[in-house]
């Protein structure tokens, strides 16, 4: 518990579980591997309390990629178990897990749970490695549609009059689309 506040004249000290459960999460970084035990099975996922304390949700969207039919098959409690950190909640102090980011193939972890988590690392690894790849081609093919606009996609808003260019090239296109000359 995190102390609050403290009122010596009226003996009274105010505690917080929450507020040390959500200074945790700022320790968390999406990718991370963290090691755990389930605490808790539900029919909607698996919850894992890691070092410090800190508890989250490792959802059955989340455990494989393919169709997870029984958590009670798959997980007891107190199982140590390791997951990558898919989502962080400052806001709220809530964690998220993935099991299926660290599979080398659909399904792994239905048919070998302990080769996910002996390789949980390299798995991870190659699995931000991929959303960054893609989050570049999404960036790259922006820019491509920007630029065969007519305008200059800037980033970091240099160049304000590229705005208006790819936005009147975009209404131009509209218009010619619907036969309408009006701006949009």
């Amino acid at each position: 518990m995190k102390v609050l506040d403290v009122d010596v004249e009226e003996g009274k000290i105010v505690v917080s579980q929450r507020k040390v459960v959500g200074d945790l999460t700022f320790d968390f970084e999406r990718g991370h591997v963290v090691s755990g035990n389930v605490t808790g099975i539900r029919p909607y996922g698996v919850f894992i309390e890691v070092a410090g304390g800190a508890t989250g949700l490792l959802h059955i969207s989340h455990i494989s990629a393919e169709l997870v039919e029984n958590m009670e098959s798959l997980f007891s409690i107190g199982q140590e178990v390791r997951a990558m950190v898919y989502e962080v909640d400052k806001a709220t102090g809530k964690l998220a897990f993935s099991t299926k980011a660290l599979e080398a193939s659909p399904g792994e972890m239905l048919r070998d749970m302990t080769a996910v988590f002996n390789n949980a690392e390299e798995n991870a690894r190659k699995y931000m490695e991929k959303l960054e790849n893609e989050r570049l081609a999404r960036e790259a093919a922006a820019k491509d549609i920007v630029a065969g606009l007519g305008g200059e996609l800037t980033l970091d808003g240099s160049n304000p009059d590229s705005i208006l260019s790819v936005a009147d090239s975009i209404e131009n296109i509209l218009a010619s689309i619907t036969g309408d000359n009006r701006k949009f």
